[in-house]
């Protein structure tokens, strides 16, 4: 009985064929894997981002290291490392494949959440612009939330086999996934104690977990298998188990180590990244507790627990507030699905409603977008605003003449259907802007500071010198003052570059790297500086910059750059000497409203 459980029995096309519904389930998996791969090596890492990188690269090239509080992700990307030449894509890929793998979740879970409403939270979840941009994050939390949420859905439709894997690997992807447990546990806590206290009725069989011995028994030996084998690298790596161990006391720590990072930044990163689902998830959460719905109130309790933590959590970082996008979406999803059905009597006004509703929002865009942009005549730009308020006034006007002159049914549903259209084409706007490498990227809310940018610039400069001295790209003899992970990862094929803490040393290396805060090399021979801008912070303390329109609208931000000056001895250069002159010494600035040049940055 034991091992008949584990042997997975695949039907044949005579037994099963693939529904209408799985098809849209694979479409939404399509989509989330197209929108998370594409271009995915096209923005340089972070340093949050390398620092990770760097310990896979480590344990690819089995060089000794020591192993932080994300085994999972280090020893999995270590073995991509070992087969395949390490690059920024393949170092995001684990992320963006947990993330696409998100969209299964609904499809596990959709005897409770309905066919259609399952449906649409596969494509929410497919298009979210927080969890796309965590899925091109590496070493983010979405591996913790990908694989604990499909470890969930295995464990409910009897798949121990699966759920212990993926069980194993959520534990082994960092302190992000105890912040996402301890929300579900004190979500489970709350309603069992209001179920007590008759106010919460029992959810029933629509959400029941398979708690036999067997299943329990299968369950338990895969998950502690998969922490072994991978947690410590078929046990070539025994620090990964010291590396896990970490993971809780990181965790507690971070409650008492403020990040500098405020709480309404989370709260901003929902209203304005994610507005469709915060809409009908409120709207579902309040229908859910006026008519006693079981799942939308369970739902309801999760997402309001997981926000709180996330609000009270001292170490936040907007990632944190992701964990509450599950739960919405599900309550945005069953409300969504309300509306799908409509008379044939209703379609036409619906139609001519929703339509204009589609007009209205865009007269209000073009109005914030002028607002912002505008600068001149205060009287104007207070116009604008008026313009913005009667548009909306509008808006609620003519739906409450629909269900005047035709029903109320076809009111709603033509407003539903125009707030749906227009709200998701700015989050389809907004998923772009954090998936695809622009301008103003370091203003992204989920972005973790500093933005590397440049960076593809510094290290085309710095071949270009190799290449004249050695006459190889990457063979030059050189040092680098800094310790920022993003310009160790970038030069990590270069075999002659040292790392040195101290800014002054006796050697006359061919290229130093400084920060632009330190002086110039004073060494007996001629250097010639360049200056790259290469990581951008933002320059604002709340939830948003002053001129918060202006951020809407262009994603432009107060920020700041910490500069890295490149400082080429003289005889490098054709017509270079190496005696020292009184203005070789000398340094070429970027201006910091200066956009990207190249386009691979």
């Amino acid at each position: 009985m034991f091992i008949e459980t584990f042997i997975i029995r695949l039907p044949s096309m005579k037994e099963k064929r693939i529904t209408t519904e799985e098809v849209f389930y694979i479409i939404a998996f399509v989509v989330a894997i197209g929108v998370r791969l594409l271009r995915l090596g096209m923005a340089p890492l972070s340093n949050y981002e390398a620092s990770w990188a760097l310990q896979a690269l480590d344990v690819a090239r089995g060089v000794p290291s020591v192993i932080g509080p994300n085994p999972g992700y280090i020893f999995l990307n270590g073995v991509l490392f070992f087969i395949i030449e390490g690059s920024d894509a393949l170092a995001r890929l684990l992320p963006a494949l947990a993330g696409a793998g998100l969209v299964w979740v609904p499809y596990l879970f959709r005897r409770p959440l309905g066919e259609k409403a399952g449906v649409i939270m596969a494509f929410g979840l497919a298009l979210d612009p927080g969890l796309i941009a965590l899925s091109r994050l590496a070493g983010s939390p979405m591996m913790a939330m990908g694989f604990g949420l499909l470890a969930a859905g295995f464990w409910y439709v009897r798949k121990p086999l699966w759920a212990g894997v993926f069980g194993g690997l959520a534990l082994l992807s960092g302190p992000a996934f105890l912040q996402g447990f301890l929300g579900l546990l004190v979500a489970l806590i709350i309603a069992n104690l209001l179920e007590r206290f008759n106010i919460f009725e029992p959810l029933g069989d629509e959400l029941e977990f398979d708690r036999s011995k067997p299943h329990l028994t299968i369950l338990l030996v895969t998950f502690i298998g998969t922490i072994i084998v991978v947690g410590s690298f078929l046990l070539r790596y025994p620090q990964g188990f010291g590396a896990l161990a970490e993971t809780l006391p990181i965790y507690l720590n971070g409650w008492f180590n403020p990040s500098g990072i405020p709480a309404s930044r989370l709260i901003a990163a929902l209203v304005f990244y994610q507005p469709l689902a915060l809409i009908f998830g409120v709207i579902a959460i309040m229908r859910g507790w006026i008519y006693r719905n079981n799942l939308s109130r369970w739902l309801s309790i999760w997402f309001i627990t997981a926000l709180i933590l996330s609000l009270l959590f001292q170490g936040r970082q907007v990632w944190d507030v992701a964990w509450t996008l599950i739960p919405l979406w599900a309550l945005a999803s069953i409300e969504m699905a309300r509306y799908l059905s409509i008379s044939k009597e209703d379609r036409w006004p619906m139609v001519g409603e929703a339509l204009l509703i589609i007009i209205l929002s865009v007269i209000v865009w073009l109005n914030l977008a002028g607002a912002a942009n505008f600068v001149g005549d205060d009287q104007v730009a207070r116009l604008r605003w008026v313009v913005i308020l009667g548009a909306l006034v509008l808006g609620v006007v003519t739906t409450i003449l629909v269900a005047l002159g035709w029903s109320s049914e076809a009111a709603v549903r033509g407003l539903v259907l125009g707030v749906c259209i227009s709200v998701g084409l700015y989050v389809i706007a907004s998923m772009w802007g954090v998936s695809q490498v622009h301008a103003n990227g370091e203003n992204e809310l989920w972005n973790p500071p500093p933005y590397t940018r440049r960076m593809n610039s510094l290290i085309t400069t710095l071949g270009d010198l190799s290449e004249w001295e050695t006459g190889s790209r990457n063979t030059m003899e050189s040092v680098a003052v800094s310790e920022a992970s993003s310009l160790r990862w970038a030069l990590r094929d270069w075999s002659e570059t040292k790392y040195s803490a101290d800014a002054t040393f006796e050697e006359l290396p061919s290229v130093i790297l400084k920060s632009g805060e330190q002086a110039a090399p004073s060494q007996t021979v001629a250097y010639r500086g360049q200056g790259f801008g290469l990581w951008a912070y933002p320059a604002w303390d709340g939830a948003l910059p002053i001129d918060w329109p202006k951020w809407l609208v262009f994603r432009e931000a107060p920020h700041y750059y910490e500069e890295l000056i490149l400082w080429a001895r003289g005889d490098i250069f054709p017509d270079g000497s190496m005696i020292m002159e009184s203005d070789t010494n000398t340094s070429v600035h970027i201006n910091e409203e200066e956009i990207f040049e190249d386009p691979q940055e």
